[in-house]
């Protein structure tokens, strides 16, 4: 249903891949307009989604499960995998969810010499010095940052980064506010497979 910890046969063949962190809850046809974004802007040879348990820098619990969260986003990659692929490596992870933990967890599963780039947006990239081991991840990765809504980009002091071009209305806060309160309008932010599996599970109903 869903590609769990990378492995040999869905390993990338070549060596540009991006991580895109998130809870993805739920996935929307935002992530795959941003995944796109980054394909084309620094041109990746794949974009691997890393659904994540619990990030240290919110403090509510995803109300979907999991395991639900996956098969949503196996649902939006669909049809897209030669270049879009899903880890479920960092949902293993112990509490919390810190990126440098995740890249030392991923990195043994990338051939070597793989360059490394980090999704995110500009609400996160405005605070990166308040992420853990900054250091490292300043000198590790390249960050490929599209633009929230009231969030200025603009670039920082010993960073390598590239800001995307992709703007999408959907958001996965919003998406679950219209569902608990009965607005339809969430159906046009997600793939119809998605809202399928929402409505199969009920999932962020009151």
């Amino acid at each position: 249903m869903f590609s769990k910890s990378p492995n040999p046969a869905t390993r990338p063949a070549t060596g540009r891949v991006a991580l895109f962190g998130g809870s993805f809850d739920p996935p929307h046809l935002g992530h795959l307009e941003i995944a796109r974004a980054a394909m084309e802007a620094a041109d990746l040879d794949c974009v691997l989604f890393l659904p994540c348990a619990t990030s240290p820098h919110k403090t509510a619990t995803p109300p979907a499960p999991a395991e639900d969260r996956l098969r949503m986003l196996s649902a939006l990659v669909h049809g897209h995998e030669s270049w879009a692929q899903i880890s479920d490596i960092d949902l293993k992870l112990p509490y919390p969810s810190f990126t440098w933990r995740t890249l030392n967890a991923v990195r043994p599963t990338l051939p070597e010499g793989t360059q490394l780039y980090w999704i995110l947006g500009a609400d996160q990239w405005n605070q990166l010095e308040r992420w853990a081991e900054p250091d490292k991840l300043r000198q590790t990765l390249h960050f490929l940052v599209f633009p929230r809504e009231g969030d200025q980009l603009a670039p920082r002091d010993g960073w390598n980064a590239t800001f995307l071009e992709a703007h999408h209305p959907a958001s996965s806060s919003a998406i679950r506010h219209s569902i608990s309160s009965g607005n339809p309008r969430w159906h046009s932010m997600v793939s119809p497979e998605i809202r399928a599996l929402i409505e199969e599970h009920a999932l962020y109903h009151p």
